[in-house]
């Protein structure tokens, strides 16, 4: 124990020795470890984003788009309309409900304020399929969408925007130069995906695509199983409704896409880890590059104490001794240079969320990484030096100047 304090106490008096040669030669350890760490915990925390926003929507919750999927894309023309979601609601009997949705920009205006939104064209079914449900007045009713009604339900940030802290129910706002009657505001939500619902507001489905943006058809349509475990069920029902109803020749692939909660995750876990490669090479190359900086500078360290790794022989250490010393030395300057990396981390993860939509989540486990691999770098990096260290001949080493 004394003898690898005494090491240790060693290698901090050389480092002080050369203190910028030293400074540069963690530099190249602490970026990556910072690279690591912010990498890491970016991706942890854009995971539990997602695992909080199906929480949000429902495991039971399944969503159609238009287009079929092609390498991982939707491709195609727009293929859903109204009457899809009305045969889907009646003819598959393990589902809630079935809400058509169209979501399209959108500035709306209450007096001299106005906010630029999304407007999302649905029907009553939109609080059971989407467990969201109104915090004041009420949502759109099956009458309002019958009969293309101008009324309107603010999102939570929407209604305070516009309104302040007074109620908005009554009173009128204006979309694309269309008077709205306020009906209702929604529950905060926050961010389900990557969606900010709050700030959305909600009109009649019919009202939308006939009065408002003049379009024929749906952006998607949301579908609530019965139970988590139907999703599958469900979601061959809904395909063989919309085949049907899409005269689509067997062995012909969908014009449509269904999606469950689960495979959501799965695509997002799939692109994670495609961004978790690429950041981890890109830590990786500035870790390389810091441990070919610390080889370098062990080598001129080895170098320039020749003649002490002489004496130090000939009074009786062993090779191991040497080698130990510098391997100790190269181990120091990477955790030092990991240590400031993690400081570097924690900065960058709190600029991170300060700054931007993005969540971190540093754990433990990250940090025990980012010393492990500090430390990798450090064994690594000064083996070969210290190999060469303790080769040295003692005879030869004393005659060095």
């Amino acid at each position: 124990m004394m003898f690898l304090l005494r090491l240790i106490l060693t290698a901090f008096a050389s480092l002080r020795a050369h203190i910028m040669r030293s400074l540069l030669a963690m530099l190249g350890v602490l970026i990556g470890v910072a690279a690591v760490i912010v990498a890491m915990s970016t991706i942890h925390g854009a995971t539990e984003d997602v695992l909080e926003s199906i929480g949000k929507i429902g495991a039971n919750v399944l969503t159609v788009f238009p287009g079929a999927m092609h390498q991982g894309r939707r491709i195609g023309t727009q293929t859903l309309k109204l009457e899809d979601a009305e045969a889907i609601e009646k003819e598959c009997p393990n589902i809630l409900a079935a809400s058509p949705e169209i979501n399209a920009p959108a500035t709306v205006k209450f007096f001299s304020t106005n906010i630029s939104t999304t407007v999302v064209g649905t029907d009553q079914q939109y609080v059971a399929a989407r467990n969201y449900k109104p915090v004041e007045g009420r949502f759109i009713s099956r009458e309002d969408v019958l009969g293309e009604r101008r009324v309107i339900v603010l999102g939570y940030d929407a209604a305070k925007k516009l309104c302040g802290e007074g109620t908005p129910l009554g009173y009128y706002v204006r979309v694309r130069g269309h008077a709205f009657r306020v009906v209702g505001v929604m529950e905060q939500k926050g961010t389900v995906g990557f969606t900010r619902v709050d700030e959305q507001v909600y009109i009649p489905v019919t009202t939308a695509m006939k009065r408002v943006f003049g379009i024929r058809f749906l952006t998607n349509i949301s579908i609530a199983a019965t139970a988590a475990q139907n999703t599958e069920e469900v979601k061959d029902q809904v395909k063989k409704i919309l085949r049907q109803r899409h005269r689509i020749p067997p062995g012909d692939p969908d014009d449509f896409t269904v999606w469950t909660q689960e495979e959501i995750l799965k695509q997002f876990s799939e692109i994670s880890k495609i961004l978790g490669v690429v950041s981890f090479t890109i830590a990786g190359v500035s870790l390389l590059v810091g441990g070919i900086g610390i080889m370098n500078i062990m080598l001129v360290s080895v170098t320039e104490r020749t003649r002490e790794i002489g004496v130090r022989m000939a009074v009786g250490a062993q090779r191991w001794h040497i080698m130990t010393q510098f391997l100790v030395e190269a181990l120091v300057i990477c955790l030092l240079g990991g240590g400031a990396g993690i400081a570097l981390g924690y900065l960058g993860c709190d600029l991170i969320s300060q700054t931007t939509p993005l969540k971190t989540a540093i754990s433990g486990d990250i940090l025990l990484l980012a010393v492990i691999v500090s430390a990798a770098t450090g064994a690594a990096s000064g083996l070969y030096p210290a190999f060469k260290a303790s080769r040295l001949d003692p005879v030869e080493a004393l005659r060095f100047e």
